[in-house]
């Protein structure tokens, strides 16, 4: 456990600096073997929105 995030609730309401959320299917484990091409669509699109 990182020091200084809240040990229940949805840590991502306790980020305050600037970022993007993106949504997609899948969790930390199944993102990168039965999600891959949903991730990789994900990151591709925000990675083309960058300047």
């Amino acid at each position: 456990m990182m020091s200084g995030w809240p040990r229940d609730g949805d840590w991502r309401l306790s980020w305050t600096l600037p970022h993007d959320t993106p949504r997609h299917p899948g969790n930390h484990f199944s993102v990168m073997e039965e999600h891959a091409a949903a991730i990789a669509r994900t990151v591709d699109t925000w990675l083309s929105g960058l300047p």
